[in-house]
This record gives structure tokens, sequence and C-alpha cells, in this order.
């Protein structure tokens, strides 16, 4: 698509960034990082293994759930390319972070969230992780075609989200294996990353399970492996669900795809803040607006990108929200008792974009650099 009336409005805010030298990766921060949440993980497995009251345990469980957290987003990064420009860096702490220690094939996350979710976020009937019908209706329009028990299910789905959320994490883990099944069985789709990802999975339960069973009793390696992802499965909605599923993070028809990439971006997602830790925890994923917008960036530039990006939005029009941790958390759990409203298209701006051809034209060009 060839654009005539200038630069997007997306391209002026990269080269101004880039100017500033928010493009250069920042490996051995993020790998430090790394090293403590891996080492916070190791402290928490030895307290659960060695204590025998049930605090201590307990704390044990707790140092555990936050070391698996910050693995979890370290690998998040790595899927982007974010750590580091080796290709081989990337890799490893994706493979290590997902199938091999969280136990949820890279390619599949790589489809889930690089692929579908990340070029439209929110748009609805493509973005998977605004649909989770039949189990929850995240908008008005799925909730109008229910009836009879599906809703009165979704008129309660609220007070049932604690309870159904316990098993976020298995369900995930259940979609990679197929996913990861059904491209090794076409010739046509598989290749050696495959392979990879079916070699950590296998590791995974090798180390997390076999080897455990033989050393400790069954029954407290399988009450551990439980326990330890029903609580993932609360930790990655707290990580993933305040960005997209507040009321402020608009769900959008497909109408909104192809006209523009930045605002399209902008209007369905949102930052939120967690300080000093949590910052540490989050990898990035609290900064959303600049993940969505620049995903290749190392997310340790973001908290000082973020004033700038937020300048270029508030000069030219564009939505930028943030809230508190804690409220956007709130926030998504009160879209479980009213479900948002689905848009035709994108939102209003405040004022003209720039270049409207040119960004139109960056739904095309970003949606594949991301």
């Amino acid at each position: 698509m060839e654009v005539t009336p200038g630069k997007s409005d997306l391209l002026r805010l990269r080269e101004e960034l880039n100017q500033l030298g928010y493009n250069r990766p920042t490996p051995y921060a993020i790998i430090a990082e790394w090293l403590l949440f891996v080492s916070v993980f190791v402290a928490g497995l030895a307290l659960v293994i060695v204590a025998d009251g049930f605090w201590a345990k307990a704390a044990g469980m707790a140092l555990i759930t936050f070391g698996s957290m910050g693995i979890a987003t370290n690998a998040h990064t790595a899927s982007h390319h974010a750590i580091s420009r080796r290709k081989w860096l990337n890799d490893f702490f994706l493979y290590f972070g997902y199938p091999f220690f969280h136990q949820v094939s890279a390619n599949f996350w790589r489809h889930k969230h690089l692929v579908v979710h990340h070029p439209h976020p929110n748009v609805v009937g493509v973005d998977k992780d605004a649909d989770l019908a039949p189990f929850f209706a995240l908008d008005q329009a799925e909730y109008a075609r229910a009836s009879g028990f599906q809703r009165w299910w979704y008129r309660h789905q609220v007070y049932f989200l604690p309870i159904v959320l316990v098993g976020n994490f298995f369900s995930v883990c259940f979609d990679a294996w197929v996913f990861l099944f059904r491209r090794l069985a076409d010739p046509r789709t598989r290749d050696a990353s495959h392979w990879a990802d079916l070699f950590s999975l296998v590791l995974h339960w090798v180390v997390w399970v076999i080897v455990p069973v033989m050393i400790f009793d069954p029954m407290n390696v399988l009450l551990f492996t439980l326990a330890r992802f029903a609580i993932m499965s609360y930790a990655m909605f707290a990580l993933f669900a305040p960005a997209h599923y507040p009321a402020d993070a608009q769900m959008v028809s497909k109408e909104a795809l192809g006209k523009n990439f930045l605002l399209l971006q902008t209007a369905t997602t949102i930052n939120f803040r967690g300080g000093p830790i949590g910052r540490l925890l989050c990898g990035g994923v609290d900064y959303q607006i600049e993940h969505h917008l620049f995903p290749t960036i190392s997310p340790r530039h973001y908290r000082q990108m973020s004033r700038h990006v937020k300048a270029f939005c508030d000069r030219h029009g564009y939505p930028y929200r943030s809230e508190s941790w804690g409220r956007a958390i709130w926030q998504s759990v009160m879209t479980f008792r009213r479900p948002k409203p689905i848009h035709e298209g994108l939102p209003a701006m405040a004022s003209p974009p720039l270049a409207e051809a040119a960004n139109a034209a960056d739904a095309g060009v970003d949606a594949a650099a991301a």
C-alpha cells in the first residue's frame, strides 16, 4: 500500500524514540533479572521441601509464585525478541520459560500472542484473549446471544470467577499441547522448532514430575504440581488481564482493522502501575501501550519511554490511560459483572491524525512487525 500523505503517526513516534536511544537492547539487565527470579524460585522450593510448618511452606509457595511470574514475563519478552539481538538467546529464555518451566508450548504462545493477539487486541471475532465463551461473556453481544442456563450463568459469572479461574493455567497447557500435536502431525506445518518444543515439554515432565516422584512421596509431588499451577492461574490473570479487560480498554468489531494501527492499540489497551517491585515482576506487561506499539523494544526502557509516548498521544489526540495495578485488576473483575459494549469502529480522536492514509497502512506493516 502506497503511503502518500507522508509519514504515519506511528513512524514519527518510532523515529522520535529511536533518536532518544530506546531501540538499544538491554540483555545484561534482563538476564540479571532472570537469575534473580530463578534464585527466588529455588529458595521457595527449598523452603517447601525442608519446612515443617504450614506458614513456612506457604511462604515458600509465595516465593515460588513470585519467581514463576518473573520467569513467565521474561519468556514473554523473549518471544518478542526483545532481550537480545541474538536469536538463540531469545529462544533459550522462551523455551526455558514456557515449555520447560510452565508446560506451555512456545509455538502455541507465538501463534496465540504474537500472530493473533498483538495485531488485533480486543477485536471481537479475532482476538481469542477477548473471547472466553462459553465459560464467560466479556462483551454485551455474547451475553445477549445466550439463553436459558447460559444466560443465568453469564448473569452470575462474576461470582463463579474465583472458582473457575483456578483452571485457567491448566486450560492453557491443554490448548498448547493440542496446538503442538496438530502442527507435528502435519508435514506442511512442522519444523525443527516444533520438535524443540516437544523436547522441552517432555523434559518438563522428567524434571518436575518423574525425577521428584523417585525421591519424594508421589502424592506430595502431585499436590505440589497442582497447587503450583492453580496459583499461577490467578497470577497470570493478575499479570495479563488488567491491560485489556477493564471497561476503558474498548472492545471493537472487525471494522476497526486496517484503519489506524496506533489508534487501535491505544484504544484497546491501558497501562497499570505496580511500583518498583511490580515493575520488576511484570517485565514490561504493565506498560502495555508501549509494549503493543513497540514489542521488540526492551521493556527496561518502557518507564522512561512512556513519558514520550504519552506526550505524543496527547499532542495528536490518541487515548492514553493508566491505572494502579489493584484498580486495574478490580476493573477487570467488574467486566465479568458488566460485560463491555462492542464498538463498531475506532473511537473519535481528540484531534485529526497527521496522515490518515499512512496511519491506515500501519495496520498491515506494524502488525507484521509485532
